[in-house]
């Protein structure tokens, strides 16, 4: 008997707008150089969807400084250093858009919030958006 599989694509949950999204060409290559060494039991260097990047002079993402003068950009969804096939066409990035902030990666505290520097440096072409779960 033939067996049919579906798959649903949808958008990460941190996206408030999906109609207001900008994006970064077709995707940049992520410098795993600089991130830090995943710790056990984990083997493989990740990044969450949401996490904040910058470009180095190299061209590639690395991890925002938490500086308000470098631009920063919005991982599109997780990495993985060993993929075989992510990193050939490059990561998407998000250079625009309407975001709930309290589900980004870097919201810290509570409420979850990012810092001064870090929504300074996403400038106004990122609007954050209060987040909340009425179910």
């Amino acid at each position: 008997m033939p067996r049919r599989t579906t798959t649903a694509f949808g958008l990460p949950a941190f996206v408030a707008d999906p109609n207001s999204l900008a994006f970064y060409g077709s995707g940049a290559q992520i410098d795993w150089t600089t991130i830090a060494a995943p710790t056990a039991p984990e083997t493989v260097k990740r990044l969450q969807g949401g996490t904040l990047m910058q470009l180095n002079a190299a061209g590639k993402m690395v991890l925002h400084d938490g500086t308000a003068t470098s631009p920063a950009f919005i991982l599109q969804s997780g990495a993985a250093e060993t993929s075989r096939t992510d990193a050939l066409s490059g990561y998407g990035f998000f250079t625009g858009g309407n975001f709930y902030e309290a589900l980004l990666p870097n919201a810290t505290g509570t409420p979850r919030v990012l810092t001064a520097n870090q929504k300074t440096a996403l400038g106004a072409r990122f609007f954050m958006q209060l987040y909340s779960d009425v179910r």
